[in-house]
């Protein structure tokens, strides 16, 4: 397993296009990729599953303990997956 970890402190330096676009490259290539989408904005979340509209997102993870397994979504895609961020 491999984990790649795309950061910045600063916003618009294309994090999300980068990860999105990388995630696609790879299930291309059937690998099996989860997006764990932290940005508030939920801007991974929205590209990927073309809502907002997710009962259980990672702040549930964070905030009330739920299992991380219970929060993840395929996509449209194969071998993509996302664990949803939540407007707050």
């Amino acid at each position: 397993m491999n984990i790649f970890c795309i950061t910045n402190n600063k916003g618009g330096v294309a994090k999300t296009t980068s990860a999105v676009n990388l995630a696609y490259a790879l299930a291309n290539k059937d690998y099996k990729i989860l997006i764990v989408d932290t940005d508030p904005q939920c801007n991974s979340t929205y590209s990927l599953l073309g809502n907002l509209d997710q009962a259980k997102t990672l702040f549930e993870v964070l905030l009330d303990n739920l299992p991380i397994e219970q929060t993840i979504i395929p996509t449209k895609h194969n071998n993509l997956f996302v664990v949803p961020a939540q407007l707050i």
